[in-house]
């Protein structure tokens, strides 16, 4: 058996306009919305809005002109991963001090997922490319350059990557997800089947679009699949929650059918997410706050099994010119610094 569906519990534990004056605190033990957009003379600037007080502040940062992010891990880190694609060039940024971290070159390696497992101050960082031809990159933080690891099966790919209590999971063919654990020697990259390699449960027939988010809640691992059953999938119809239960004596993925209590799951559109703890009377419990490929914030509301939707920012007004991030930023921080 690899599932079942009972009330499994977590750890214990109206979005308005541009505001002109600062906010105090954006950011406690929930995400902040990184919005990015590119203004008519060319600039890129960032919009940090925090969900509770309603409020942006906007400024433009030069460390991430013309640079993506591709890696924002909003569990507990304020660093990020930026790459400046014309130059094949990789480095880790942190959002708050503006420390800069170079990394070793990919070369023209094309990858579909990364991750960086904990933040640079863990002696254990280490930082993961997974993409073209079924390979592997990865390294140590402060090696020179990566190590490969190539799947046997030509069929086989990592996707979904997320970094949870220092650990990268990410999911294999077949609803099979995988902690990946790092050797001493380059070569000592393994992928380790979590829960004794069960697998999640199988996506119902009527589901024409599926989304796979692996989500950390403080050190638990949880599985949140987007569905869609129509032709787009921006059109969600709902979602189903999974639990990785390590404590049972048959080791499953458990259903979360009564939702998720006192807790907010945050996802953005490319594969991140995160499970929060809510005690904000501005943050919708037992609810997921979700990104399209737009300039919004989408509320789904598990208990009613309905989804609002709300502008963070009037001032961004092109729906394919942004990019939208959740980031975690330390309590106490605030984005006028960043100016």
């Amino acid at each position: 058996m690899e599932a079942t569906s009972n009330k499994s519990t977590l750890l214990p534990s109206k979005l308005g306009d541009d505001s002109p004056h600062e906010s105090h605190d954006p950011c406690q033990s929930y995400p902040c919305l990184l919005i990015c957009d590119e203004l008519d003379d060319g600039m890129q600037r960032q919009t940090f809005y925090s969900i509770s007080d309603k409020r942006c502040h906007t400024s433009i940062i030069p460390e991430l002109h013309n640079k993506n992010i591709v890696w924002c891990n909003p569990n507990d880190s304020e660093w990020m991963l930026v790459e400046d694609a014309e130059l094949y060039d990789h480095f880790l940024w942190n959002v708050v001090s503006r420390e800069r971290i170079q990394l070793p070159s990919v070369g023209d390696f094309g990858y579909y997922d990364c991750a960086i497992s904990s933040a640079p101050t863990d002696p254990n960082c280490h930082i993961v490319f997974s993409g073209d031809d079924n390979v592997i990159l990865y390294s140590k933080l402060g090696d020179d350059e990566y190590s490969r690891y190539e799947f046997e099966e030509s069929t086989e790919e990592l996707r979904h990557l997320a970094s949870i209590g220092g650990k990268i999971y990410g999911t294999l063919s077949r609803r099979l997800v995988v902690a990946l654990e790092f050797g001493e020697e380059k070569s000592g990259l393994r992928l380790n089947p979590i829960l004794g390699g069960a697998r999640v449960p199988p996506v119902p027939p009527h589901i024409h679009q599926l989304r796979i988010y692996i989500v950390g809640c403080g050190d638990e691992v949880l599985l949140v699949e987007r569905h869609s059953v129509g032709r787009s999938e921006f059109e969600v119809s709902n979602f189903a929650i999974y639990k990785a239960d390590f404590t049972s004596g048959i080791k499953e993925w458990t259903k979360m059918d009564d939702g998720i209590g006192p807790h907010t799951i945050f996802l953005d559109n490319n594969g991140r997410g995160v499970c929060c703890p809510t005690a904000d009377p501005a943050i919708n419990k037992n609810s997921i706050y979700y990104l399209n490929d737009d300039r919004y914030i989408y509320v789904w509301d598990l208990e009613k099994q309905s989804v609002t939707k709300h502008l963070p920012s009037s001032s961004v007004v092109d729906d394919d010119n942004c990019e939208l991030q959740w980031v975690m930023l330390p309590a106490g921080s605030v984005p006028h610094k960043l100016a």
